[in-house]
């Protein structure tokens, strides 16, 4: 059996690790032939600190594919079902592997009708997507979502999910990037040139009649002047905000600065940190985990969710895989499905 692993002390090294295929299973866990992983970036600086301490990290986290042996007290499958889930963070193995070993309750079964390469690509962004509007910022009918530098398929799983509920969605296309692929989900897409980014405030304002959004989700936000990712500033976010507004981040470092700390408090408003992980790391959670890949699994039946069909790089092999992560080769946002 043989899995890919990232070097702890070394974060920009990769490894083809072999492991024993007959790994005694505990009560509840299944081992899984693995059809297709997505493969994203962790920040492993800002999280490992919460986690046991290990010299090799799991990589690849979204996973599909067929189980092959289950343990004793496994209820929820059994042998040859097709699977889709998540592998948490503090796993022994990882989810870029020929076989992987999972836990029964980070899984669902996967309709027949669903692509091992589709599930993959989908559960993760689709667990991001709940956790950031449901979870956090318990979108109602009405609101309207700012979307800021997510990945394009992230992105398109949120708006596609706030649109169901009825919120208005704004996209802000830093460059004009993605605004075809938005705007066939009928969302308003804001457009900013790359060397005008100062711009922002005003044109979110524009669009909301001067009252700001009630949600803003973002991909991470520049926090010092020197910063030159095309991401939206944190003073920006808080200027875009309405009354009661709601912040969901993925920048784990954030630092807020008095005046930013002012305005929030002025607005009512919250900041909450994004990490789709947390439903697997506390095990009072596992039961709510279920239940959001349950609904996932409902809207896909009743195609209720447009799969997206662009931000991915494929391939083939672990030795591929490997090649690109250690290389470095992936555009910006763009993730890694390898398919078996």
């Amino acid at each position: 059996m043989k899995e890919v692993k990232q070097i702890s002390q070394n974060l920009e090294c990769f490894m083809i690790q072999e492991k024993d295929y007959f790994e005694v299973l505990s009560p509840n866990e299944v081992r899984i032939l693995i059809k297709a992983c997505l493969v994203t970036k962790v920040d492993w600086q800002n999280i490992n600190s919460f986690l046991p301490k290990r010299e090799l990290l799991p990589v690849g986290f979204e996973i599909a594919g067929i189980i092959q042996d289950i343990g004793e007290d496994v209820s929820l499958f059994k042998k040859g079902d097709h699977v889709v889930g998540l592998v948490p963070l503090d796993s022994k193995s990882s989810g870029c592997a020929d076989m992987c070993i999972v836990h029964e309750y980070f899984l669902v079964k996967k309709p027949s009708s669903l692509a091992f390469r589709d599930a993959a690509s989908l559960v993760g962004d689709y667990v991001r997507a709940h956790t950031a509007l449901q979870t956090h910022a318990d979108l109602k009918q009405g609101e309207s979502v700012l979307l800021c530098g997510l990945p394009t398929s992230y992105g398109y799983i949120v708006a596609q999910m706030a649109k169901a509920v009825g919120a208005q969605v704004f996209v802000l296309c830093i460059g004009g990037k993605d605004v075809n692929i938005y705007k066939s989900l009928d969302v308003v897409c804001i457009q900013i040139d790359t060397e005008d980014t100062h711009t922002i405030i005003t044109k979110v304002l524009e669009e909301t009649g001067n009252l700001g959004v009630d949600v803003i989700v973002d991909y991470g936000v520049i926090m010092f002047d020197d910063d030159k990712r095309m991401l939206l500033h944190k003073h920006d976010v808080t200027s875009c905000l309405s009354f009661c507004g709601r912040w969901i981040t993925h920048q784990y470092d954030l630092q807020l600065d008095p005046p930013d700390s002012k305005v929030l408090a002025v607005k009512c408003a919250s900041v909450n940190f994004m990490c789709e992980q947390a439903w697997l790391l506390f095990s009072s959670k596992l039961g709510g985990f279920q239940q959001i890949l349950n609904e996932m699994i409902k809207k896909i039946e009743k195609s209720e969710i447009r799969l997206p069909t662009t931000g991915f790089k494929e391939c083939q092999s672990l030795q591929e895989a490997v090649e690109i992560c250690k290389n470095r080769s992936l555009m910006e946002n763009e993730r890694l499905l390898v398919l078996f």
